[in-house]
């Protein structure tokens, strides 16, 4: 009789030991998951890096945060149809507009692209759910929201980030999100940190 309730109770302990173990187990991949590098534009890379980040802007619930040198036509009317479906604050940190108007003369010198970005940031400026922040030493593409973030060099334009070979980061752990939303603190002026 003591043989059998030491066996229940040494099954029951076995029982919540697996149910720990599997808890842990899932905790260790989701963690091991949260930080997805990879490389986007190549023909060996099964990641889309406009894909990715249409899926991060369209999964907002309520804050995304885009950190860009300019826009493309594409993605300028995908974050005001976001603005417009409204509950989600926009916010882009962007190059200044004269910056802009620079680099469309020199890129219809050079025929490489018809891109008007200085119209692009016009439109996004009066557009009243999308908050523009200018800063000249934007090098880098960041779209943040609460639960996932996207790095990669370059910019936000449909071509580019389909045809150029990018690095890119895809975190959605938390804690390193928090850490990010600090770097993109440091991008606003300082009344707005």
């Amino acid at each position: 009789m003591e043989k059998q309730s030491l066996a229940s109770m040494l099954k029951g302990e076995n029982i919540k030991l697996k149910t720990k173990l599997d808890e842990l187990e899932s905790t260790l991949t989701r963690i091991a998951g949260s930080v997805h590098i990879y490389s986007a534009g190549t023909s060996e890379s099964k990641i889309d890096l406009y894909s990715e980040i249409v899926e991060v802007i369209n999964s907002a619930r309520d804050d995304i945060k885009v950190v860009t040198p300019k826009i493309g036509p594409d993605f300028a009317n995908i974050l005001i149809e976001k603005a417009k479906k409204g509950n989600v604050k926009i916010q882009v940190v962007i190059n200044d507009r004269r910056i802009l108007v620079e680099e469309s003369k020199l890129a219809k010198i050079h025929k490489k692209t018809d891109v008007n970005y200085e119209k692009i940031y016009d439109l996004l400026k009066v557009t009243p759910e999308v908050d523009l922040i200018n800063n000249p030493n934007v090098k880098f593409l960041m779209v943040w929201t609460r639960k996932n973030v996207i790095f990669a060099g370059g910019w936000l334009e449909k071509s580019l980030l389909e045809k150029t070979i990018l690095l890119g980061v895809h975190v959605k752990d938390v804690a390193k999100i928090e850490e990010l939303s600090e770097i993109y603190k440091q991008l606003l002026p300082t009344f707005m940190r």
